[in-house]
């Protein structure tokens, strides 16, 4: 103890056999007290001191330089498992086709079938339950109708995504080989987060100082008519730009499902990914049981 408390390191020390402590009068050296605090408080506490302690301590580190001081002190490296290995390897051929194209250019390259074809038969589904009788146009005309659009839609995504792009067919082959574990396709799932959020943060984070920048000049120009619908028009390129750029794991499972939905209502289509896509349902259900989240209803459509 005498150590830690000379050690320029911050510490946060939990007391669990006290309900109180003195505060010292390092801040960087927290103590404590656990017994008998409601654990919502506590917690709250102990973030409080982490964040406290994290913006005094200037010295920045990666994760990669604690590996060694980690395995010498017998910590289980979650980069020692094959599997682990295998699903970065994966995420890293990935994010490599990722790279090839400008941020901005990733929706409109790689997710063909997000775009106004996705919002199209989504406002078809929704007609398709919400018909309404007419004079000269019986339910069941209505029905046909909606019918028919709907899969001249799917139709034309099927020629959008024809042939299946780079990301999309391998992101596919990583799910369904069965060359890997189940271990190794959930770690080259989150591995895929991590890779995502780096390649994005930096562009996102500016795109959403700058919204906030002309939103904020936006609101003081409210009597200014022509500065008004300036910055309006700057605020909604922004806003446009920041739709294009964001591109999360979300994104890859809502194209693989719109992949499916379109193939099984042309299933002559495809035919060369058959093998792939018709195991999807079966790796959504892995995924799941193995905890992990799915959205299974985009709000936006």
């Amino acid at each position: 103890s005498e150590t830690l408390s000379k050690s320029p390191v911050p510490f946060i020390c939990l007391f669990a056999g006290k309900e109180k402590v003195a505060r010292g009068k390092n801040p960087t050296k927290v103590r404590l007290g656990a017994k008998n605090r409601n654990e919502a408080e506590l917690t709250d506490e102990i973030i409080s001191a982490i964040k406290h302690c994290v913006s005094t301590n200037e010295k920045t580190s990666s994760l990669k330089t604690y590996l060694e001081a980690a395995r010498d002190q017998q910590f289980r490296v979650d980069e020692d498992n094959e599997a682990c290995r295998q699903g970065k390897g994966m995420a890293q051929t990935l994010l490599c086709l990722l790279k090839e194209e400008k941020v901005s250019r990733l929706k409109e390259k790689f997710l063909t079938l997000q775009g106004e074809l996705w919002h199209s038969w989504c406002r078809k589904d929704k007609e398709q339950y919400r018909l309404e009788s007419k004079a000269k146009r019986s339910i069941e005309q209505q029905l046909s109708d909606i019918r028919a659009q709907k899969l001249s839609i799917r139709h034309q995504q099927i020629q959008k995504a024809s042939p299946i792009n780079d990301l999309i067919r391998s992101f596919l082959e990583c799910l369904a080989s069965p060359e890997h574990s189940q271990d190794a396709k959930l770690y080259m799932l989150q591995w895929l987060r991590i890779y995502l959020d780096e390649l994005l943060t930096d562009t996102l984070t500016d795109l959403q100082e700058k919204y906030h920048s002309v939103w904020t000049e936006l609101r003081k120009k409210q009597k200014n008519k022509d500065d008004f619908n300036h910055l309006q028009e700057d605020l909604n390129k922004i806003s446009e730009d920041l739709n294009s750029t964001t591109f999360g794991f979300q994104h890859f499972m809502r194209e693989i499902g719109q992949v499916y939905e379109a193939v099984q209502t042309v299933p002559e289509k495809l035919k060369d990914r058959r093998h792939h896509i018709d195991n999807l349902p079966a790796i959504g259900a892995e995924m799941l049981i193995s905890g992990y989240p799915l959205e299974l209803m985009d709000g936006d459509t």
